[in-house]
């Protein structure tokens, strides 16, 4: 069997005098080699012929050299770790390269990518539509008889698509000057289909899927549908597990609170903020990581209970971090409502009244900022959250602006501290089980079950037809409502308070990756990234 070095030098007698060992990587095995972009094709062809996969092909803008197109051989069924990245330059508008695709389909939807991503042609590409973007674009996609002030809502490109969360969002702001009189929210870009796979795998193994929904709200996603199947079966679960739920489902609204508190401060230009909110967030991870093992995905609920038990010594430490952070908190939290940063640039911005609120069915810290005291926990309680058991009062703001969303998470994130404290106290007493053995075969049923999760109501909706796969699974994320409430928000607010405003509902989605801004006097429309969005953000802001 040949070597890497073998191959080296039949392809350098294949591509000279256009060949050019430039770098090595990996204690030798990663060779970079440069050739022209002429030449791309009988190296693929000699690269292929030698059994060699192809890994990528990307590219990448150089500046006054041009766009480098990259192509990744792995060579490793020849040699362990051994790999060619062959490359060139093109130059033009746009640049163009033959297309590796008309040889082999592993290169079709890299190269399409990168025509995408780049503006790059590949002559010979055996099907160039887009991939990611709509097949139509730029032309319209989705079409509108309505207008949007005085402008025909025609067009709306999509992207970029993300994979890690549940929904892509897309904004369509129109604006007259700097004022935003209008907006058009589109997600759903990137639907996993969770719900139909749901009902394709077995109720155990759904508890594990549905807690990837969203990393930062593992925990609720969980219990909401362990509550759901336990009521389909007609179990109790055990005392000591529905305090062990409790503490680790306010443990998870600390965690994204104080995220999503680092994140508000980056978007408003207040860095410290962002700094001070994660670094006080670490110990309660770490918490989270001493009771489950895992600082993310606790996965730490059971059908009938919980996964795992705790120690006393374990309570002692969570005991002593929650002093810990309620105690640094404090002092943030005064700042946070004193600092003229935080005031100047959410005060009376984003407002949503009441009447708002409940017409658009705002829900969670969103909802109960703009005055509607409600809360899962109290409105339908769950595991212990009823007054027998923990003690803890709605935080609930009257402004329904952004400080007010602010500070109800602010509020929210010390009642947390304190019911946690209060489980630890009781685990320290209550004994016994914690997970239930009245476990039996899956009956026909169905169940509603809703819990608080960090960002308002999650509800789930659970059919079973009396086998171990659910027929039905139903989800509808606080997210659901609370982005559909942004349009309520951005009516009337100024351009640079917008990544603010969309960000004080704590959008679960993959960000604004794409917000489009509509002039809608001259019907002229431009397209931003997010970074561009929140640098927009800091520049409008005057002080």
């Amino acid at each position: 069997m040949k070597s890497l070095n073998d191959v080296l030098n039949e392809l350098g007698n294949i591509l000279k005098p256009d060949f050019e060992i430039t770098g090595y990587g990996c204690g030798g095995k990663h060779v970079r080699v440069k050739t022209s972009p002429n030449r791309l094709l009988d190296a693929a062809k000699y690269m292929l012929s030698m059994g060699s996969r192809i890994v990528h092909v990307t590219a990448s803008d150089m500046g006054f050299d041009g766009i480098r197109l990259m192509h990744i051989y792995s060579l490793e069924h020849i040699d362990r770790h051994a790999h060619v990245i062959l490359y060139a330059y093109g130059d033009g508008e746009p640049a163009r390269f033959p297309s590796v695709a008309q040889l082999t389909y592993q290169a079709n939807w890299a190269e399409r990518e990168t025509m995408e991503l780049l503006g790059v042609e590949f002559d010979g590409h055996p099907d160039p539509r887009h991939i990611f973007l709509p097949f139509e674009w730029p032309n319209p996609v989705e079409s509108s008889s309505e207008s949007k002030a005085g402008v025909k809502q025609v067009t709306l490109p999509i992207g970029p698509y993300h994979p890690a969360m549940l929904e892509g969002g897309f904004f369509k702001l129109f604006v007259d000057g700097e004022d935003v009189v209008d907006v058009d929210i589109k997600v759903g870009l990137n639907h996993r289909g969770i719900m139909k796979l749901a009902e394709s795998r077995t109720f155990w193994r759904d508890l594990f899927l549905v807690g990837r929904i969203c990393g930062i709200c593992s925990v609720p996603h969980q219990l909401a549908f362990v509550n759901a199947v336990e009521r389909i079966l007609g179990v109790n679960v055990p005392e000591r597990a529905e305090y062990i739920r409790v503490l680790m489902a306010e443990l998870n609204r600390i965690h994204s609170h104080l995220l999503w508190l680092g994140v508000a401060g980056d978007l408003i230009g207040f860095k410290t903020l962002l700094m001070w909110a994660w670094k006080i967030r670490e110990p309660i991870q770490d918490c989270i990581e001493l009771l489950s093992g895992n600082r993310v995905h606790a996965d730490s609920m059971s059908i009938g209970g919980v996964r795992f038990d705790v120690t006393k010594e374990q309570l002692s430490k969570v005991e002593s971090k929650l002093f810990e952070v309620k105690r640094d908190f404090k002092k943030l939290a005064e700042d946070i409502a004193s600092h003229s940063i935080v005031r100047r640039r959410t005060e009376g911005v984003g407002v949503m009244p009441l009447s708002d609120a409940r017409e658009a069915g705002a829900v969670g810290p969103t909802a109960r900022a703009s005055g509607w005291k409600i809360d899962v926990r109290r409105d339908s309680p769950y595991s212990f959250y009823d007054e027998g058991h923990i003690s803890w009062d709605v935080v609930v703001e009257e402004a329904g602006d952004v400080l007010s969303r602010v500070m109800v998470r602010v509020k929210e994130t010390l009642v947390s501290i304190d019911i946690c404290l209060q489980c630890v106290d009781r685990l320290k007493n209550v004994g016994g089980p914690v997970a239930t053995s009245e476990l039996k075969p899956f009956p026909e049923g169905e169940a509603l079950s809703k819990v608080e999760a960090p960002r308002g109501e999650l509800v789930y909706y659970v059919i079973s037809n009396g086998m171990d796969i659910p027929h039905t699974v139903r989800i509808r994320t606080p997210s659901y409502r609370n982005i559909a409430a942004l349009k309520f928000m951005l009516k009337g607010c100024r351009l640079a308070d917008a990544p603010i405003i969309i960000g004080s509902v704590d959008p679960c989605f993959s960000c604004t990756d794409r917000v489009m801004i509509v002039d809608s006097k001259r019907g002229e429309q431009w397209t931003l990234s997010g970074d561009e969005f929140k640098n927009l953000a800091f520049k409008g802001w005057r002080g």
